[in-house]
């Protein structure tokens, strides 16, 4: 079975009446490019209940990338910045990694470039932007279209290699847990259980009960140190009960015809060599086959 892919959602950000259709294209580039868009031009930001969706948005974001040309846009009354800055603010106050493109003064149509304060109040969001953040230029939609999702994946596996990888959307299988994680999990229950067994001061036959499932049959060898065997003891058991704190394990027996379950006790201290009367005992455990 492969591995689970990782999938990087991407907030895109811009003004809306300038740059309508330039996000709505970078937005199919990075479908194509198999990452999950999203923006604000889905919500209505002019109230506190779409303003908490594209903060919900943001949070649930890898990367956000923020699309600047010529015009700052509109302005939140309440705050006195535009909706655009205002996103950049909060994701960048949130760590989302922000990934900047302005676009060259020259290569905007004049009647899509701001003047006097709302040219001021972009020049000053640039500004700030630049001080932050690496930004790159770009003049035309399809120069743009090129370079953010080659960016995007640069800056992903920038992440990764520093130990820093965001944490994506994965299509996980039916029991809704990530198959990646699974696996990680699975190999630090490995790992836990040798170091279990390795561990100084722990019975070797309890170190071995500990590394097999507790429902699973396990054949059972109880062997005097004369070789003789305890009919008793001897076949398949499964594990009751393991107290450390009591100095317990319990097996129970395990396929013996329609009788009633017999439940054997041990002191855990005394598993290597345990003691049966006056006659010493070495219990062998092995999965049952």
């Amino acid at each position: 079975m492969s591995a689970a892919i990782r999938k990087y959602q991407v907030f895109v950000s811009s003004t809306f009446s300038d740059l309508k259709d330039t996000r709505e294209s970078i937005t199919w580039e990075l479908l194509k490019s198999d990452f999950i868009p999203v923006g604000m031009e889905n919500f209505s930001a002019e109230d506190g209940r779409g303003w908490d969706t594209i903060e919900r948005a943001i949070d649930s974001s890898d990367y956000y990338v923020l699309l600047i040309a010529g015009m700052y846009g509109s302005t939140d009354n309440a705050t006195g910045l535009g909706w655009t800055e205002r996103e950049y603010d909060y994701a960048k106050a949130r760590g989302v990694p922000v990934l900047s493109f302005v676009r060259d003064l020259g290569s905007v149509p004049g009647d899509k470039v701001d003047t006097g304060d709302k040219r001021a109040r972009l020049d000053a969001f640039i500004k700030k932007v630049e001080a932050s953040h690496l930004r790159e230029k770009w003049t035309t939609e399809d120069d743009l279209r090129a370079k953010v999702p080659i960016a995007i994946l640069k800056q992903a596996n920038r992440d990764e290699a520093d130990g820093k990888a965001r944490p994506g959307w994965y299509r996980g299988p039916v029991s809704g847990v990530p198959l990646d994680e699974i696996a990680k999990l699975s190999a630090e229950n490995r790992d836990l259980r040798a170091q279990l067994a390795a561990a100084p001061g722990v019975p070797k036959v309890l170190a071995k009960l500990q590394a097999l499932p507790q429902s699973a049959p396990i054949d059972v060898r109880c062997l005097s140190l004369n070789g003789v065997y305890d009919s008793v003891l001897n076949g398949a058991f499964t594990i009751e009960s393991i107290s450390e704190p009591d100095n317990s394990l319990q097996l129970k027996t395990f396929g013996r015809g329609s009788g009633a379950a017999t439940v054997v006790t041990f002191p855990i201290d005394k598993l290597d060599t345990l003691h049966k009367g006056t006659t010493h005992w070495e219990l062998s455990v092995r999965p049952f086959r």
